[in-house]
């Protein structure tokens, strides 16, 4: 796991750290270690540290993952404002409509 995706975890999850890294950890398992990070990281972002809600966002994900991208890197206009395929911290857009 990159070390962004584990601090985010842990600042985001901190008691239930080893519980959220499991439920991701097993995930990872399912797809037979093809899990990107870009998925992880929107559903991080979505689940803003509640467990219940990571649980939610995973099952969501694994049914359709193109929806979890569209809510975690969108805006209600459809104008991309984050691109997830980025480390934490460095996944804003500057400029959306600058985009080509």
């Amino acid at each position: 796991m990159k070390p962004d995706i584990q601090k985010r975890l842990q600042d985001d999850f901190g008691g239930d750290f080893l519980q959220a890294l499991k439920e991701f950890m097993d995930w990872d398992a399912e797809v037979k270690g093809l899990l990107d990070d870009r998925k992880v990281r929107s559903v991080i972002h979505l689940t803003k540290g509640n467990f219940d809600e990571l649980k939610k966002m995973k099952q969501a994900a694994k049914e359709n993952y193109r929806d979890v991208l569209m809510w975690a890197e969108y805006d209600e206009f459809k104008i991309q404002i984050r691109d997830f395929k980025k480390p934490f911290g460095q996944e804003m857009i500057e400029d959306p409509l600058e985009q080509k």
